[in-house]
């Protein structure tokens, strides 16, 4: 069988499969070499007027502009690192699965940006996942704007594989899914 995929297809289902075994925590390697692929598709797709606009993390004035270029660098090396070998075949890499979670929310709402958030949160995995890195980023006191307090009261204390009953929910319920919105639209 042959498969006709577009780029911002493959980035998105490269995103649905990475936030599966996210939450499945499965091997944190393949879920950071899927999560980055598909962040670099849908970032490769704003120039930097654009990414201005959207206040895109690694194109906009915060952080400053060496910290953008030394973040950058950094999420290239690993991604190469876990790409290539022909220059480094014995190299090895500290890795921390947790920079994986930032870089799947990036990419979620970049997705969003591009086909419009109602369309990226009516696909239950990542919306599942922008719940729960709405909710950790919230009990690390980050200060996020809450639309719903009542609904950041019954998720705080769900751990990751609980969340795979919630993407089963969304799937069921869409109507659950849509009143559970937490990110803004983006102008």
């Amino acid at each position: 069988m042959v498969l006709l995929i577009s780029k911002l297809g493959a980035a998105e289902s490269q995103l649905i499969e990475a936030v599966k075994l996210f939450f499945e925590e499965r091997d944190p390697i393949s879920i950071h070499t899927l999560a980055s692929a598909a962040s670099q598709i849908v970032q490769d797709h704003f120039n930097e007027q654009d990414a201005q606009k959207y206040q895109l993390f690694l194109h906009h004035d915060y952080p400053s502009p060496e910290d953008r270029k030394r973040i950058h660098d950094d999420k290239r090396r690993v991604a190469n690192f876990l790409k290539h070998a022909d220059r480094d075949r014995n190299a090895k890499l500290e890795f921390n699965p947790k920079d994986t979670e930032t870089d799947i929310a990036d990419a979620i709402r970049c997705l969003g940006i591009l086909k419009g958030i109602k369309y990226a949160m009516s696909i239950p995995e990542l919306h599942a996942f922008d719940l729960w890195f709405f909710i950790q980023s919230r009990a690390q006191n980050m200060h996020l704007p809450i639309k719903n307090e009542e609904l950041y009261e019954i998720f705080k204390d769900r751990k990751k594989a609980g969340y795979l009953e919630v993407i089963e929910t969304f799937r069921k319920n869409p109507e659950i899914a849509e009143s559970m919105e937490l990110q803004n639209e983006t102008n």
